[in-house]
């Protein structure tokens, strides 16, 4: 009698959805599904752009920082199995933050514009300027000029892709203003400064010579008093030497 031989099957099926390309507008949902059926205890590992996750991946609110090549894969018994999809993820452009600062060597400013969009945003400004840095990273585009503002200016960064178009205004004050001559300053103080002293020395010139005036004034009314006085007294004096002498030659 031949001994019975024991045959041990393995087997493995995988179920993913979504698979191939899915595209996702910015903050929507995005539902995984993974089903297995295998012989065994099966190993499932999940890997984003070779990366290895350390979880199913969930979507309850879509980035751009999402977007990627997914695979799920699942071994049981020297057998594996994968699938993958796509996520693809666009959005209209939004402005994020737009700064201004000043160059190194101080003779310029340079203007940043931030904006997040999928397909990547064009993105154009209302002066011309000479461009300093363009970047482009998970939906994040980041474009910067140097410009020399002659004036205070309020300029514009306009973000524009297939979906639409965003733009945010920043208020650019001028370089001019902040370049100071040397010792201007200091001559325009001294300036005023002799000014002011002129007017109070003329002024006191002025005052002091109406004060003179006055004085002179009370003087001489003063010595014409004296002098109608001094008339009076002489001719009082005369007319009683002339009455003595008539009474003398009674």
């Amino acid at each position: 009698m031949e001994a019975s031989e024991k045959v041990v099957v393995s087997y493995l099926d995988l179920s993913l959805s979504p698979t191939g390309k899915v595209l996702k507008m910015v903050r929507d949902t995005l539902l995984v599904k993974m089903e297995q059926d295998a012989s065994g205890d099966a190993k499932v590992s999940w890997t984003k752009d070779n990366r290895k996750l350390d979880e199913t991946p969930r979507f309850d609110n879509v980035t751009y920082a999402d977007a990627g090549f997914y695979v799920c894969e699942v071994s049981v018994a020297g057998i594996k199995r994968s699938q993958s999809f796509q996520l693809v993820v666009e959005g209209t452009p939004v402005i994020k933050k737009m700064t201004e600062h000043h160059s190194e060597d101080g003779r310029h400013k340079v203007l940043t514009c931030e904006a997040e969009g999928v397909p990547r945003p064009s993105v154009q400004w209302s002066v011309n300027g000479t461009n300093e840095e363009n970047s482009y990273i998970n939906g994040k585009a980041t474009h910067k000029i140097t410009v020399v503002p002659t004036g205070n200016l309020t300029i514009t960064c306009i973000a524009t892709n297939k979906l639409g178009n965003h733009f945010m205004a920043l208020n650019v004050s001028s370089l001019i203003k902040d370049e100071k001559i040397p010792g201007k300053g200091a001559q325009d103080d001294s300036s005023d400064q002799a000014l002011l002293i002129v007017f109070i020395v003329v002024g006191l010139i002025i005052a002091a010579a109406f004060v003179g005036l006055f004085y002179w004034l009370y003087i001489m009314k003063s010595r014409r008093g004296t002098w109608k006085t001094g008339e009076k007294e002489a001719g009082t004096s005369e007319e009683s030497k002339k009455l003595e002498e008539c009474n003398a030659k009674v």
